[in-house]
């Protein structure tokens, strides 16, 4: 069981996971479900640098999101009830793109129209191969259902890659390098899946996809900590779960944006 959690760890590091965005919880994890993620993502102090965050904002910020954190949970936990293991992949996703849309509305009160659109987009880069299962980046790009079958088998294909890099291990902690080692497979995994789902768009589609990301942002940076203290870990990979005593959260791999 120790193996198994570490071993799915480095792979949520490494951003490889089911291709539907499913970030408000998971049945079955216990303890309720971890914080938002798109404000998990705010308190980054690199994602506040990136959107020139003034002190004034930062100071609104905390307050909103002390005031704002826990309506959210409240909203996320109940739209979740009922969800099966069965049903989590087909009505996560939009359950996600729903609450997120709340969220970026909130900050809209707080944020300029500029600096919202950036943590729209910084979120999407975050997300990898897996903003191909969100509803909203679906819609942007016009997906054809010869397309959605490639993103599901690029998904597959990294996931089958990932079970490789840590397959056969035995119980009890694995062994730093030999996970070094896998995380940088699946890395590689993971790029290449991207590749060939933006290899398979039209010319059109690659632009609204530029536009869905803009600028690239070193998603590495995520792990650091920010204004509402403590580390701010990637969104989707683990949400807000705290790492085990005396260990080192591993670094997530840094996707490709064209």
């Amino acid at each position: 069981m120790r193996a198994t959690r570490w071993v799915m760890a480095a792979a949520l590091a490494a951003g490889v996971v089911a291709v539907a965005d499913a970030q408000p919880g998971r049945p079955g994890a216990g303890g309720g479900f971890g914080g938002d993620p798109v404000v998990t993502m705010l308190k980054n102090k690199e994602v506040a640098a990136d959107l020139k965050l003034s002190e004034e904002q930062i100071d609104k910020l905390k307050t909103w999101a002390k005031d704002y954190e826990p309506k959210a949970k409240a909203a996320r936990e109940e739209k979740m009830k009922g969800i099966t293991r069965e049903d989590f992949a087909t009505k996560v996703p939009a359950i996600t793109a729903e609450l997120k849309a709340e969220t970026y509305k909130e900050l809209g009160g707080v944020l300029k129209t500029e600096q919202v659109t950036r943590l729209k987009q910084i979120d999407v880069q975050a997300a990898g191969l897996r903003a191909f299962g969100r509803p909203e980046v679906v819609s942007a790009l016009k997906l054809t259902d010869e397309q959605k079958e490639k993103v599901k088998a690029a998904g597959e294909d990294a996931g089958k890659a990932m079970r490789e890099a840590f397959g056969g291990g035995g119980g009890g902690r694995p062994d730093p390098a030999k996970m070094e080692e896998g995380r940088a497979k699946i890395a590689k995994a993971q790029a290449e899946a991207l590749d060939k789902v933006k290899a398979a768009l039209t010319d059109e589609q690659k632009a609204a996809w530029k536009g869905l990301t803009g600028e690239p942002f070193d998603t590495t940076k995520l792990n650091q900590g920010g204004f509402g203290g403590g580390g701010g870990r990637q969104p989707g990979a683990g949400g807000n779960r705290g790492n085990r005593p005396g260990s080192t959260p591993p670094a997530p791999a840094k996707p490709k944006v064209d």
